[in-house]
């Protein structure tokens, strides 16, 4: 189990992570990575698909257990 995120730029299909499993006939692309920034709250990725960059930000709060005891929380931003 995991994640996998696609973002289409230009009527083309790019897969920002993960492993989408689908043959190359498919025509999905593989974005490129440009840059990670990682903080204790924050997981930041710079990549390129095709001629646009995308900024995702995961936030992982410091401490939820007041908020969600059994629930793993990340909030996930794109820019």
């Amino acid at each position: 189990m995991g994640w996998i995120c696609y973002i289409r730029v230009d009527n083309t299909t790019y897969t920002l992570w993960g492993n989408n499993n689908l043959p190359r006939s498919v025509g999905i692309n593989e974005s490129s990575l440009v840059t990670t920034v990682l903080t204790p709250t924050r997981t930041i990725q710079v990549m390129t698909a095709g001629p646009m960059n995308v900024n995702v930000t995961f936030l992982s709060p410091v401490d939820v257990s007041p908020l969600l005891p059994a629930v793993p929380l990340i909030v996930l931003m794109f820019t």
